[in-house]
């Protein structure tokens, strides 16, 4: 396997010069429990009258550094990320104007945002299974936190939910998406799959909407269509996108769709370098949000993410090829501000938790113990249920009530 290598590779290329050198001996040296942070600081901005061909240049190598796989450093030893005293790897870029800190106060406000279209350009996703390990990593938190699912998930829905949060004085701290992400290397853009406004009526086969990262530059301005518009006048202080390719870029460091939300104000992103199983973006949603209800800063979540899934390279099987198993741990990525915000910084004790817990319970009535298997199918069916209680009262459902034996 060639990823140590690479990472001894990237790991000497980044501390063999002489300028860093001293800092990296400071570093070795920091004292247990000190966080240590690798931050791959961008800025591709050159002086007022350099050529087109400097600032091309300038663009691309910034580009390449963003792209690298920076959380694969290895100091021929062992991953720095799996060390005793763990490093945490970011990406940084310059900005002209720095925002001040945006702090956080209790409640923390999530806003799920799960477009589920289906046609030729998005195939189904199960909406289930990244929405359940949020659900149960945060229950535990009672009145701390406020889950909001965003209906329909369409881009014109989520610009009303957020300025609506806003002019109530009760903004998102966090937005989560999940679903489909593309890098479109016609445009150079990055882009989020939303659900067509038009098809917000149909129960099944809603059509996909892309919405890309910035405004080419060939294009002037208008109503909101691109990300960058939209969270300009929101200081969100974490998104989190489980989407494929959701931090790709090759020609502007900027063109990625976490490159675009961070300059435009985000605290923090959580995003994908590449293509990602969902079995795979499940897994570390259940890590990085259960660390992250427990108090702890934004980067040592993702931390946690990434061990998850270098601890457990199991991710399912193929048919007729059995088990899959892949070193993917290093495809989540962050994007983050100087500041690494601690969003819940006030906990529950664990007795008023469990009796939290136990009203739940009590409160949906005498329901039988989970069963010792697994339901799998029928998520279409359900996620059309859902969209029909959205707008009518009931819904029937109609179906045998016994057990098979499968045969």
């Amino acid at each position: 396997m060639q990823l140590p290598k690479w990472g001894y590779d990237l790991y000497q290329a980044a501390t063999t010069i002489r300028s860093a050198q001293e800092l990296l001996a400071d570093w070795k040296q920091t004292a247990e429990g000190i966080e240590r942070r690798f931050s791959v600081f961008v800025d591709s901005r050159l002086p007022e009258g350099s050529s087109d061909e400097e600032e091309i240049a300038s663009y691309e190598a910034a580009s390449a550094l963003l792209s690298l796989p920076w959380e694969l450093l290895h100091d021929g030893r062992t991953y720095l990320f799996h060390r005793k005293n763990p490093v945490r790897v970011r990406r940084c870029l310059a900005k002209e104007r720095p925002e001040p800190a945006n702090p956080t106060s209790l409640p923390i406000r999530i806003l799920l945002v799960s477009p589920r279209p289906e046609d030729n350009r998005a195939a189904y996703i199960d909406h289930r299974i990244s929405a359940r390990p949020l659900v149960e990593a945060i229950e535990g938190l009672g009145e701390l936190v406020e889950l909001s699912i965003l209906t329909p998930p369409t881009f014109p829905a989520l610009h009303g939910a957020l300025r609506k949060a806003s002019e109530a004085k009760k903004p998102f701290h966090v937005v989560h998406f999940d679903g489909h992400g593309i890098y479109d290397r016609n445009r150079g853009l990055g882009a989020l799959c939303f659900e067509d406004p038009k098809d917000s009526q149909k129960l099944e086969e809603r059509a996909s909407k892309l919405i890309y990262a910035s405004r080419p530059k060939d294009k002037l301005g208008g109503e909101i269509k691109y990300l960058a518009d939209l969270v300009r006048d929101f200081r969100i202080p974490l998104v989190f996108l489980e989407a494929c390719q959701t931090a790709t870029t090759e020609e502007i460091p900027t063109a990625s769709v976490a490159a675009t939300l961070l300059e435009q104000g985000v605290t923090s992103v959580v995003a994908m370098s590449h293509s990602i199983l969902v079995e795979t973006a499940r897994r570390f949603v259940e890590a990085f949000y259960k660390e992250l209800a427990e108090g702890k800063r934004v980067g040592t979540a993702m931390l946690a993410g990434q061990q998850a899934l270098y601890g457990d390279t199991w991710r399912g099987k193929v048919m007729g090829a059995g088990e899959l198993h892949l070193q993917d741990w290093f495809v989540p990525v962050l994007y983050q501000e100087e500041r690494d915000p601690q969003l819940i910084t006030k906990l529950p004790p664990k007795e008023v938790q469990q009796l939290q817990a136990k009203q739940r319970r009590l409160s949906l009535g005498e329901l039988p113990d989970p069963p010792p298997h697994e339901f799998h199918g029928r998520s279409r069916e359900l996620l059309a249920l859902e969209r029909l209680l959205h707008e009518e009262p009931y819904g029937v459902v109609r179906g045998r009530g016994e057990q098979e034996r499968l045969r």
